[in-house]
C-alpha cells in the first residue's frame, strides 16, 4: 500500500488560515498556493519548483497561467504528468467566493498584488517580496516546512501531510460534495484510475452505501 499522507480539509483550511498574516507577502503567496493546490487538485511539479534555479514556465504556473473573471479565475494547464508533448491544455476553473476565508480567487488576487511591480507575466506564480522590496521565489521544500510548522502549532502531526495532502483534500470533498468521480478525474487531470487511492470516503458515506445494499437485498427477498 502507498504510503499515503492525510488530506486537508476545509475545515483545516480554515484553522490554517487563522494562523496567516495575508497582508505579508510570504503568507499572501502561501495562502494562495494552498488554495490553488486544493481547489485545483494540482500535483506539486505543477505548483512550485524544488529549487528557485531550478524555475521552468514551461512546466510550473505562471502569471501568464491566470485570468480573473467576475465569476472566478481559469488557470490554464499546458503541461503536466499526463500532458508531456503539449498536445492538448487544460483550463481549471476556481470560484470566486466573496467574503469568504477559503475564496481562492481573492487570495490568487491578495497574492499578486504584493508582487506586480516586480515581476513578468512569465514569472513563477507565488513568488513573494520581502520587507527589503527583494523579489523570492517559493520553492516546494520551504513551502512544506511552512506548513508543518503551522499544522504544528494546531496540535497536529505534521508528519502526516505534505503537498500531495491538498489534491487528495481536494478530491476527497468533492467527491463529498456529490461531484461525479467522472468529472474530478477530469479536473485534477487523472487518466487512470489512480483517483481511487485518493477519494477519503467519510463513515456517513459508507452507511449510505451499506443502507442502500441492505433495501436491495430485501426487495429481492421480500419474504425474508
Amino acid at each position: 500500500m502507498p504510503n499515503q499522507k492525510q488530506p486537508i480539509t476545509p475545515d483545516l483550511l480554515l484553522r490554517l488560515h487563522s494562523k496567516l498574516d495575508l497582508t505579508a507577502s510570504l503568507d499572501a503567496s502561501f495562502w494562495a498556493t494552498c488554495l490553488v493546490a486544493f481547489y485545483g487538485m494540482f500535483r506539486k511539479s505543477h505548483l512550485l519548483p524544488s529549487a528557485a534555479n531550478q524555475v521552468n514556465p514551461s512546466k510550473q504556473l505562471t502569471k501568464a497561467d491566470f485570468k480573473i473573471f467576475s465569476w472566478g479565475t481559469l488557470i490554464t494547464i499546458r503541461w503536466s504528468k499526463t500532458i508531456q508533448f503539449r498536445e492538448r491544455v487544460v483550463e481549471i476553473p476556481l470560484p470566486y467566493i466573496p467574503g469568504f476565508a477559503l475564496c481562492p480567487t481573492t487570495a490568487i488576487i491578495n497574492a499578486f498584488r504584493f508582487t506586480s511591480s516586480f515581476s513578468t507575466k512569465t514569472s513563477q506564480a507565488f513568488n513573494w517580496v520581502d520587507d527589503s522590496r527583494v523579489l523570492h521565489t517559493l520553492t516546494y521544500s520551504p513551502f512544506v516546512s511552512k506548513l508543518r510548522l503551522l499544522l504544528s502549532s494546531l496540535g497536529l502531526d505534521p508528519k502526516l501531510y505534505a503537498g500531495h495532502s491538498f489534491r487528495r483534500g481536494g478530491a476527497s470533498f468533492a467527491y463529498q460534495s456529490g461531484v461525479p468521480r467522472e468529472l474530478i478525474k477530469a479536473l485534477g487531470d487523472w487518466r487512470s484510475d489512480t483517483i481511487l487511492i485518493y477519494l477519503t470516503m467519510p463513515l456517513t458515506v459508507r452507511l449510505h452505501s451499506a443502507n442502500m445494499l441492505c433495501k436491495a437485498i430485501l426487495l429481492r427477498n421480500p419474504h425474508h
